[in-house]
């Protein structure tokens, strides 16, 4: 390992006595480490671990590969508006992997022309093999902003070109993803401008972490000039295809300028009939009008969360559905071989393609965008693409009051790196790879790896005349590729790229 990664073997051996003799132990991987090739193996190694030293349900602990709190962390329930929706009639089935949509799109044309198989076609975008192929010709985006969170940019960007019709909702006409509608709508900060019944963000949440707490995002300002919120759009929307009564049977008959006094109704209806439960009094929660003046809501954790925790107190073994009824590190679903993987998962829907991934966690080398991979001595850098503290995904980045003064957006590079290509702190350079070609300015530091590299997510990518980036949306550079050497998994975060000072103006 200390060959591999270049810490040394004694440090290891600590650190690895340390975590053994320590309880517990919060082992949490989180996303990072499983979006690139062979990422499944680290995540399931984790889980290993905390198994083998008893850490996984206690409290403090984790399972290993969670991205936040597991199910059981809200002991009470929250508000939730009655929408009195109706159950639909048709129930859509499932044809790709959701990040998928935009590579279905761009190699339908070569599955049209007979260049690649329907199988072929089929398990690239995580779809079963025997399952029909799909030929979207619509795009609805709304509260995102694909162009920037997809990998591999110019796919997305193909794929959106090729469809009869793009419907984009959008706050900012600038934004990455607006470029490419056919019908751009304006749309509503919920945070700001108020909120709404249905639609993706919901007005009344609560925090996962601990799960304690809910917050009413309120208007505090009215929405500019047409602005309506994505409840009313899609009411309108249902209103013509008929099945408004069924889709939302309490807001189809109000009208436009009532709508924000109807949605408020709902919520403090949701909040009150809440509050009168009797497993809710004891929390001493505040009427609707005093609860307005504070929105939020918090209640006491008195015994500590962890993983498993419900099935644990109801009496039930957590791994039940395990043959052995234990925690197995070897998956006999893997173990069944590529045709196997084809086929979609029981009760999911999913495929994950004939992809080599291990029955059992084990130390994999290659695979597109690793320092094993086949560009690696074309493109000998590792880019990786954190999470900036100054955006939330591409949110704010417009946002003036972070730019220069705040944060300087650039690709950080080790000094010793940068000293052999020439480059000194805040040049000019080209970053690029097979993919694409960014200019953005170098951050010359010693607090990232030698031969590696970072360019933080988020970015709005803005192309020049000669479709070179000029922000450094890191995107643009990632890959899409799974199959064949992994399986079908978690969208990729990392790329291989080189890095040159950049002479032109």
């Amino acid at each position: 390992a200390e060959r591999i990664c270049g810490v040394p073997a004694e440090t290891i051996e600590a650190f690895a006595r340390l975590y053994a003799k320590s309880r517990p132990v919060n082992l949490n991987v989180s996303l990072s480490i499983g979006r690139q090739f062979w990422g499944e193996n680290p995540c399931r190694a984790a889980m290993y671990l905390q198994a083998l030293t008893g850490n996984t349900c206690v409290p403090g602990g984790t399972a290993g590969a969670e991205t936040g709190e597991w199910p059981g962390q809200l002991r009470y329930p929250v508000p939730r508006v009655d929408t009195q929706r109706k159950a639909g009639t048709y129930r859509a089935p499932v044809l790709l992997n959701g990040f998928k949509w935009a590579k279905a799109i761009d190699m339908r044309e070569r599955l049209d022309k007979g260049e690649i198989s329907k199988a072929d076609y089929n398990n690239m975008i995580g779809n079963a093999a025997s399952n029909p192929c799909p030929n979207i010709q619509m795009v609805i985006m709304e509260s995102n902003n694909p162009v920037n969170s997809l990998p591999d940019i110019n796919c997305t960007i193909r794929a959106l070109n090729k469809v009869d019709f793009v419907l984009i909702s959008s706050q900012y006409t600038d934004l990455a993803t607006s470029r490419y509608a056919d019908i751009l709508l304006p749309q509503i900060y919920m945070t700001f401008e108020g909120g709404d019944v249905l639609g993706f963000w919901r007005p009344i949440s609560y925090g996962t972490n601990p799960g304690n707490m809910f917050v009413y995002r309120q208007k505090c300002i009215d929405p500019p000039g047409e602005v309506k919120p994505n409840g009313w759009v899609w009411t309108q929307i249902a209103r013509r295809l008929g099945i408004a009564e069924m889709y939302n049977p309490r807001m189809v008959n109000v009208h436009d300028e009532d709508w924000q006094q109807a949605t408020e109704s709902l919520h403090r209806e949701a909040y009150e009939r809440w509050s009168a439960r009797e497993d809710i009094a004891h929390l001493n929660p505040p009427s609707w009008a005093e609860f307005l003046k504070k929105p939020v809501f918090r209640w006491e954790i008195k015994e500590p969360n962890y993983p498993f925790k419900r099935d644990l107190e109801r009496g039930e073994n957590p791994f039940r559905g395990t043959g052995s009824g234990k925690i197995e590190f070897y998956s006999k679903f893997l173990a069944k071989g590529k045709d196997y993987l084809t086929e979609s998962v029981p009760g999911t829907g999913r495929c994950y393609g004939p992809g080599n991934l291990p029955p059992m966690a084990s130390m994999t080398m290659g695979g597109k965008g690793t320092f094993y991979g086949r560009d690696a001595e074309k493109y000998p850098l590792l880019m990786s693409s954190p999470h900036s503290f100054y955006r939330v995904h591409s949110f704010l980045d417009n946002q003036p009051w972070l730019s220069d003064d705040c944060y300087r957006h650039a690709v950080w590079i080790n000094i010793s790196d940068a000293r052999s290509r020439g480059i000194i702190d805040n040049n000019l350079v080209k970053v690029h790879n097979d993919q694409g070609q960014m200019i953005l300015p170098a951050y010359v530091t010693g607090r990232v790896v030698p031969g590696t590299v970072f360019i933080f997510h988020g970015s709005w990518y803005k192309p020049d005349a000669n479709n070179i980036d000029r922000r450094g949306a890191p995107n643009l550079l990632i890959h899409n590729e799974d199959l064949p050497q992994t399986i079908v998994g978690m969208f990729p975060c990392k790329a291989l790229v080189q890095i040159e000072k950049w002479e032109a103006t």
